[in-house]
């Protein structure tokens, strides 16, 4: 029997953006239902030259019921949500009907969501999203920012990585929400109402959005604030969300120089989540600015030993990537292992050539080894 899907959008003054993800839909879905949360220009009617399924929704601050009311509007046996500023290629459109061929056995499918990418268009940051689940089975969305679907476990998952979703915002629309502080306004909104302010997952967002403003202050209080619902077991947190607010608040309480209290909270994020490199790293570099570069090295090493995590949010500059190979390096410069630091850095510029300061460092280095008369080797 032949599974069907529905693909479901809101959206908001995405003109420049909606022809791009629905032009190819047709690939993959077999319904196509948008959302308008009160548009004035032109995508409604870019949205009707796809469907005929274009519903408006009075805007209240609220993603999920947003989303929910899309879902409602649904009658495919599965549901794909996703955003007008993402991307979908035609080969992966062509990979997601793949997955409705076969019999399926899961109830929620995760896809890999790129969000950033270097100069090169090479994805530094990404996460597996729950993108793809079953209708009319009680799978709706929670929280009414950063909002996730209420998948539990007696639902069957399923992680494809061979698919991916690219985030792909034009520049105008991130300046427009950038000055608009429109999550962070709802959050400083939510996080105050009784509904959610015992909700650690927002309050871990609101640290976020103070510490992109520079706002240590507030953002160690919100994320130490998390921290405190989560032990009210008001809302379950999972793992790796909890070792994220640990990592987070570790890096804050290092821009405050409070050393020893960072130290605590990576160590604490690498216990609860000990297959991700983020905590292990940042704990590393901190040990060498203490001048502590023995200890660092072992971190660094132990970072090598943790494989890419493709589930959780990651930063790939970390893995395999410029960032750490620049920072091994610095670690064996300053251990005097200046043959092993240059390979090092010869492996970021790999990444990132044009590096002054790297380029810099290789320099110096070359030129201690040469007074020294050794010969390096590549």
């Amino acid at each position: 029997m032949k599974n069907s899907l529905s693909l479901t959008l809101i959206v908001k003054n995405e003109e420049k953006t909606l022809d791009r993800i629905l032009k190819n839909a047709h690939l993959y879905a077999d319904e196509i239902v948008i959302v308008d949360t009160g548009s004035n220009d032109q995508t409604k009617e870019i949205a009707k030259k796809y469907t005929d399924k274009v519903y408006d929704f009075v805007w209240c601050d609220d993603f999920s019921k947003a989303r929910n009311f899309g879902i409602e509007k649904c009658s495919m046996d599965f549901v794909m949500w996703i955003d007008a500023d993402d991307v979908i290629s035609d080969e992966n459109a062509r990979k997601i009907k793949q997955l409705f061929i076969a019999p399926i056995e899961w109830d929620v499918c995760y896809i890999p969501y790129n969000v950033t990418y270097d100069s090169r268009g090479n994805v530094t940051q990404s996460l597996s999203r729950e993108r793809i689940f079953r209708n009319n089975r009680g799978i709706l969305f929670l929280l009414p920012i950063h909002e996730q679907l209420n998948c539990n476990r007696t639902q069957k998952f399923k992680l494809v990585k061979n698919i991916s979703v690219d985030h792909q915002p034009t520049v105008e629309k991130n300046t427009e929400k950038m000055a608009e502080n429109r999550n962070f306004t709802i959050l400083k909104k939510v996080t105050q109402q009784p509904e959610y302010s015992d909700s650690p997952t927002l309050w871990g967002h609101l640290a976020k959005e103070y510490a992109i403003r520079k706002n240590t202050e507030n953002a160690i209080y919100a994320y130490q604030t998390a921290l405190e619902k989560n032990e009210l077991n008001k809302e379950f947190i999972n793992r790796s969300a909890l070792s994220r607010i640990h990592y987070e608040l570790g890096v804050q309480l290092c821009i405050k120089k409070e050393t020893d209290a960072a130290l605590h909270h990576f160590g604490i994020a690498m216990a609860i989540h000990p297959l991700w490199r983020e905590p292990v790293f940042e704990c590393g570099r901190l040990l060498f600015l203490l001048k502590r570069p023995r200890e660092a090295l072992q971190m660094f090493l132990f970072c090598q030993t943790i494989p890419l995590n493709t589930f959780d949010y990651i930063d790939t500059q970390i893995y395999d990537g410029p960032v750490f190979y620049d920072w091994l390096s610095l670690v064996y410069a300053a251990l005097g292992e200046f043959k092993i630091a240059i390979k090092s850095v010869k492996k970021a510029l790999t990444f990132m050539p044009n590096d002054a300061k790297m380029l810099s460092n290789k320099s110096a280095w070359e030129k201690i080894i040469n007074n020294a008369g050794v010969r390096i080797t590549n």
